[in-house]
């Protein structure tokens, strides 16, 4: 047990002392310097302040997995995005390649004049729209002729 000399002060002052149970113990003296045999006490608690309390850990322990929860998420959306740009660049590169190739389907490569493809998907579509006019007969009377051959 530490006992500290107060002198002839009749008060008690202590700073910076760490959290933990204390006991305060007084012993006292009369003027000519006799020591009181009764020893009066005082049982003290001294808490941690809030930021090195057991809640407080657990809050910095939440707030730490949260912090690295969001980057781990922000960096997933960033990849997810960078393959979502990357699909769809390809999409359009290859809605640009079919356009081209359906292109060179119905041109002639020597001539650059439609060729036997390009008029046979015209008459079916014009043979499709008759019959959904509801008319009858054949739909191109005098050039049927023409376009037989192809």
């Amino acid at each position: 047990m530490n006992w500290v000399s107060s002198g002839n002060n009749n008060y008690a002052n202590y700073t910076n002392i760490p959290p933990g149970r204390y006991s305060f113990r007084v012993k006292g003296s009369n003027s000519s310097g006799k020591i009181s045999s009764d020893e009066p006490y005082m049982d003290i608690v001294i808490s941690p302040p809030f930021y090195r309390s057991f809640y407080a850990y657990i809050l910095y322990l939440t707030a730490l997995i949260t912090v690295f929860y969001s980057i781990i998420m922000i960096v997933r959306g960033k990849e997810s995005v960078k393959r979502l740009r990357e699909e769809n660049r390809l999409k359009n590169e290859l809605i640009d390649a079919n356009c081209e190739l359906d292109r060179l389907i119905r041109i002639d490569p020597l001539t650059g004049v439609y060729n036997r493809h390009h008029f046979r998907e015209t008459i079916e579509n014009g043979w499709h729209l008759h019959k959904r006019a509801g008319y009858a007969g054949f739909p191109f009377n005098g050039r049927y002729r023409f376009f037989q051959g192809l």
